[in-house]
């Protein structure tokens, strides 16, 4: 739920599953958790935490203002090696690939796709751009220009011969019904996780996620982020 200071609180509503097929034939299941009021205001003194696996969707009903002046982010999180855990990704992003193992999702990167012998790193994600990755199988576009049918998230990248990949960003969208206003004043930050490290056997990194955004009329003077992780040698994660 999305709780308020002064006790007031949005409960979320889970959506029918979905499911999204790549052109190689590769099935994604995912639902969608819908928060839905009158009018949402989150201003710039709110906390928002995002947590869970879902995509998000925030919308106003009966032509109500939607107005963001705080920070969502919901970046995928970079790889660690306590005890070698690829990033984790919230709100419909995919898991970085362990060492030796490929990421998660559509455009996943492929585990010890870059370089050769026992210099070999993992393939950095795709999503609305390619990741950096020797094997064309991976890594590969996907999503919809139409993100209200499809709402994914980013994917993983490839764990390298001994480091983790880091994971996609999340997707969210922010609808404000019929002729109400949608104003961003905040920020939205859906970025992929980086690699952990600088080094020949790294992984990929996670590719940035997705942002949709729908009203009567849209103002933004706020940041709005989905981009690729860092994959600190040659492997990066492609953009949302």
């Amino acid at each position: 739920c999305i709780r308020d200071r002064d006790g007031s609180f949005l409960l979320g509503d889970l959506s029918d599953e979905k499911t999204f097929t790549t052109e190689n034939g590769d099935a994604y299941s995912y639902k969608t958790t819908t928060f839905t009021a009158d009018k949402i205001s989150l201003g710039s003194g709110v906390v928002v935490n995002l947590i869970g696996n879902n995509p998000v969707s925030l919308r106003t009903r009966n032509h109500g203002d939607l107005t963001l002046g705080t920070t969502i982010n919901i970046s995928g999180g970079s790889a660690t090696e306590g005890p070698n855990a690829g990033g984790i990704g919230v709100a419909g992003g995919y898991d970085g690939g362990l060492p030796d193992e490929n990421g998660k999702g559509p455009g996943k990167g492929k585990a010890k796709s870059v370089g050769s012998g026992s210099n070999e790193k993992g393939g950095g994600a795709a999503y609305g751009g390619r990741g950096y990755d020797d094997d064309s199988t991976f890594s590969k576009t996907y999503g919809t220009p139409d993100l209200n049918y499809h709402l994914l998230g980013g994917s993983g990248g490839g764990g390298g011969d001994l480091y983790p990949g880091g994971a996609g960003g999340g997707a969210i969208e922010l609808i404000a019904h019929g002729d109400g206003a949608l104003t961003i004043t905040g920020n939205i930050i859906t970025n992929g996780g980086d690699a952990s490290r600088l080094h020949d056997e790294s992984g990929g990194a996670g590719s940035g996620g997705a942002i949709r955004l729908e009203g009567g009329s849209v103002s933004i003077t706020g940041n709005l982020e989905a981009k690729g992780g860092n994959g600190l040698t040659a492997t990066p994660g492609g953009g949302g």
